[in-house]
């Protein structure tokens, strides 16, 4: 998939996901900590959201815009990137296996 992708683009996506993500939930947090539990309930500026769904809308999107990042830097990775990993696993698992003595020397 990324044959037909530039580089440059993929990293133009990726800064654009990171700079949309934002502190708007810290922010949000900030601004609703001394909100009683009873008024986090009620509604909240022109909105008429309440604070409580306002953060959880806040955290979802961070969630999704992670999830996204994720996406992106899978798709974007190097295919020796991938054997690299692959690499690694296979290295942490014999060492596993030999630091648990189940190697089979006796």
């Amino acid at each position: 998939m990324t044959d037909t992708i530039p580089q440059k683009i993929l990293d133009t996506i990726l800064q654009a996901l990171r700079n949309s993500r934002g502190d708007d939930y810290a922010r949000a947090c900030a601004a609703f900590r001394t909100y009683s539990p009873a008024r986090m309930s009620l509604p909240y500026g022109e909105s008429k959201q309440t604070p409580n769904e306002i953060l959880a809308a806040y955290k979802e999107y961070e969630r999704l815009a992670d999830q996204a990042i994720e996406w992106v830097q899978k798709i974007s990775a190097p295919h020796w990137m991938a054997e690299e990993q692959i690499r690694r696993e296979i290295a942490n698992a014999i060492s596993r296996h030999e630091m648990s003595g189940a190697h089979g020397d006796k």
